[in-house]
């Protein structure tokens, strides 16, 4: 099982001034904060298609802190499953293969988020990849926190098994890179992970 995405490449670089100020602010902020993820997936024609929104309610912060030049930083972790005969989903407790679904595929993209200020531009360069510059942060925004997937089907499974996902992100709404000194600090505080979310597919 493999998957596909496209994305399209600008410049960049950035700045870290006033980054002490509002990590503060939005570290503060962002405990009173709530995440949940929604998702979806669709079989078609021998793929799987998937769709993540994570749903953040301290998006405005975020925009202030790209603009004060820190960056933020998100991770998708997407499984695949085939049901198989037994008991128990997802396995037995310490790792017993009995009654176990079967993993088809698990991807991981992580993916930052800044301020190009030499550009004027807010930017988002996904791990390993190329960079997708917007002109406002409500764009950004709407890209940074989804995600779509397609992943193609192996021909040999068994169709009479239905297949699930499951899907979590991990946000680091601040993110202080060197030579700041309480990057140890922010990093580990700011940093919220979802719990994993399950569909069946039909």
């Amino acid at each position: 099982m493999t998957r596909s995405r496209s994305s399209s490449s600008a410049n960049s670089r950035r700045s870290s001034r006033g980054a002490l100020a509002a990590a503060v602010l939005l570290w503060s902020a962002a405990f009173a904060g709530g995440q949940t993820i929604a998702l979806g997936a669709t079989e078609r024609g021998g793929s799987l298609a998937v769709g993540i929104a994570f749903r953040w309610d301290r998006k405005g912060e975020i925009a202030d802190s790209l603009r004060q030049g820190l960056e933020s930083r998100i991770t998708f972790t997407v499984r695949v499953y085939q049901r198989r005969q037994g008991i128990l989903p997802f396995g037995l407790p310490f790792g017993l293969p009995f009654g176990r679904d079967r993993l088809l595929a698990e991807e991981t993209v992580a993916r930052r988020a800044f301020w190009d200020f030499l550009e004027g531009k807010y930017v988002i360069q996904e791990e390993g990849g190329s960079l997708d510059s917007f002109a406002t942060p409500e764009a950004l925004l709407e890209q940074f926190f989804s995600l779509e997937e397609v992943f193609a089907l192996d021909a040999a499974r068994d169709p009479r098994r239905p297949l699930s996902v499951m899907a979590r992100a991990q946000l680091e709404p601040v993110r202080l890179m060197p030579p700041l000194t309480i990057v140890a600090l922010v990093g580990k505080a700011a940093t919220y992970t979802t719990p994993w979310a399950r569909k069946d597919v039909q």
